[in-house]
């Protein structure tokens, strides 16, 4: 059932998901694996690091443990009293010496030429004769300096107190006469002094189980290692089993504590060091285990010769343990990584078969949401008209102050001319001032012209604020054109230029009894006269009237200059003017207070394109009583 519902395309994407997932667990087993390997390997590198290190290190601090005695020989070597006459100062002198390095060394000897003891200071002499032996000059350290005039340096010797010591030996030599004794200086050279020979041996012994725990405490306490010497002949010099020191390396009791599995590879380390000038590391696994023992080696050099060679050993398991730990990292991400693909299998198979439902709801979710785009692209195209208009607005409005301005100084300053003019009159001291007729109808003009400014200043606000009253009341209509037109008569006839250019124009029809606001409908009528006037500069200003059934209509046709067509849409709108004068706002106001009656007006240019009309349309009622005398809107 599953199968028969699961389309092609839904089969692969399973498939691929199921590929992808064993894919990764794949990877991540062979990216683990070789993470561990690359971690184990760093791991081996920084043990063989710090080991060779720290052999470097304590061979460092070996050799500037030692190194002060050999100096301290050399110099006492070719600095004692002639002939031993001096013991005192001879005394004196090994005191000194023993003092300065009593750490290390147990005592100072002196010998002659046929090893008998001079002077001496420290442990006792007999205590150094070796186990297998009873007279002193049979021993090595006193001979052999004495036959070759060179610097001694004794295997691991085993004295009669079961001590194991390291005997460092130096010729004495007496110079030739006439040779200062002063000048002499014994080095590890090969080379014998030019006329001198050894009349004696300086000897310092060094207790090699105390130089051994020294070396041993300067090893790191964090990490579980041990340190070894070794002479240039394979004789161990110092190791942690006291049984051991003195055994070359290949003795049956050192080879016996050696697993025969690593056998041949440890003498061939143990050899090669022994040749190395430069010091190295190895590791040695230890056979039926995990562990593995690093060990570091480096020589020692007392001048230019190699004498002993120092070994650190560090036993450990951390590579192991950083393997088994990645080991059990990548079992675990493959584990993962199945689980994971799985669950993605599942969630697959989830998401596969609610696939066609969310597809249906996504087509539906698409067509509304393409609706709700062409609604949003709709909206922005409102708004990108209503932001130009807004602009147009404030455009408007801008103008609307600067004409306001000029329309306010234009009354005001032949106000204030003539009553400055009257002042100067009583400020020359006349009680009593004439004013002639045309100072106070200059005065009165410009004042009624303030008053009307203030007037279309307010209705404006009014009628933005939604506050325009109406007092209704019945009145002849024809009573009204006609005072309008005697208004208008007496303000052209101011006009000395246009007064006999431009003729006024009604045929009265009788009286048109009609029922609104008497004073706005004239104000109207007087706004539209005006208007006229204002682009008239000859021919005729006509008032018509027509009542019909329903309604009325009046108009106001001119033989001016016509509508200019930048303002005619929005001619009915706010501060819309093409004059100079005036403030852009009658018609907008006689709109507005015609709408408020119910009616309707509007304007265009005459055919023959001289002059315009506009007209405006009242409902034809007579007095109704049950509308009352005002009324609000």
């Amino acid at each position: 059932m599953i199968g028969a519902r699961l389309s092609k395309l839904n089969i692969a994407i399973l498939a691929v998901i199921v590929t992808i997932g064993f894919l990764s667990s794949f990877f991540s087993y062979q990216y683990s694996s070789m993470t561990a390997n690359k971690v184990e390997e760093l791991a081996s590198d920084n043990i063989r690091s710090n080991a060779r290190i720290t052999a470097f290190d304590l061979s460092r601090i070996f050799y500037h443990t030692v190194n002060p005695v050999v100096n301290k020989l050399g110099v006492l070597s070719s600095n004692l009293p002639l002939g031993f006459d001096n013991q005192s100062m001879t005394q004196t002198l090994l005191k000194f010496a023993q003092d300065s390095t009593m750490d290390l060394t147990e005592g100072y000897y002196v010998f002659d030429e046929d090893g008998r003891i001079m002077s001496w200071t420290g442990l006792d002499p007999e205590n150094l004769t070796s186990s297998g032996s009873s007279v002193l000059m049979d021993e090595e350290f006193i001979r052999i300096p004495l036959e070759t005039s060179l610097p001694y340096y004794s295997n691991v010797l085993n004295f009669h107190d079961n001590q194991p010591r390291l005997l460092i030996s130096f010729p004495i030599f007496q110079a030739s006469p006439g040779t200062d004794n002063g000048s002499l200086a014994i080095t590890n050279s090969t080379t014998i002094p030019n006329e001198s020979w050894p009349v004696g041996v300086i000897v310092a012994a060094i207790n090699l189980r105390t130089v051994g725990e020294m070396l041993q405490r300067d090893l790191s306490p964090e990490v579980v290692s041990n340190v070894g010497f070794m002479d240039r002949d394979g004789v161990i010099v110092y190791a942690r089993e006291p049984s051991l020191v003195g055994k070359n390396y290949l003795s049956p009791e050192f080879q016996s504590l050696v697993s025969d599995d690593i056998k041949d590879s440890y003498n061939a380390i143990i050899n090669s060091s022994l040749r190395d000038r430069n010091g190295g590391v190895n590791d040695i696994e230890l056979p039926n285990t995990d562990s593995i023992v690093t060990m570091a080696y480096q020589p020692v050099r007392i001048g230019a010769e190699h004498l002993w060679t120092l070994y650190v050993s560090v036993p450990h398991s951390l590579a192991t343990e950083v393997g088994g730990l990645i080991d059990q990292l990548s079992t675990f991400s493959t584990i993962v990584v199945i689980t994971t693909a799985c669950i993605a299998i599942f969630i697959s198979f989830i998401v596969l078969s609610w696939n066609r439902r969310l597809d249906n709801a996504i087509r539906s979710r698409t067509g509304q949401l393409k609706e709700i785009n062409n609604s949003l692209g709709e909206t922005n195209r409102r708004l990108a008209v209503a932001n130009k208009q807004l602009e147009i607005h404030d455009k408007m409005q801008k103008e609307f102050i600067n004409v306001a301005a000029h329309e306010l100084r234009t009354p005001i300053m032949p106000i204030l001319g003539e009553a400055q003019y009257i002042e100067r009159q009583f400020m020359a001291s006349k009680p009593l001032v004439a004013v002639d007729n045309e100072q106070v109808e200059s005065i009165m003009r410009n004042a009624r012209r303030l008053v009307r400014l203030a007037s279309d200043i307010l209705d404006v606000t009014r009628i933005e604020s939604k506050s325009l009253r109406l007092n209704k009341e019945s009145f002849d209509l024809d009573q009204v054109i006609r005072s309008v037109l005697e208004d208008t008569k007496n303000a052209l006839r101011a006009d000395e230029e246009r007064s006999n250019q431009v003729q006024l124009q009604y045929n009265s029809i009788g009286p048109i009894p009609v029922y609104a606001d008497k004073g706005r409908i004239y104000q109207v009528i007087y706004n539209l006269l005006a208007n006229s006037v204002k682009f008239t500069q000859e021919g005729y200003i006509r008032v018509g009237i027509e009542v019909n059934s329903n309604d009325i209509v009046v108009s106001v046709t001119d033989t001016g200059k016509g509508i200019d067509s930048d303002i005619m849409t929005r001619l009915f709108t706010k501060f819309s003017t093409k004059s100079e004068t005036g403030t852009g706002l009658g018609l907008f106001i006689c709109k507005s207070i015609i709408e408020a009656h119910g009616g309707k007006i509007w304007a265009k240019n005459s055919f023959d394109g001289k002059g315009s009309t506009f007209s405006f349309k009242l409902a034809c009622h007579t007095n109704d009583p049950t509308r009352g005398i005002s009324d609000n809107r």
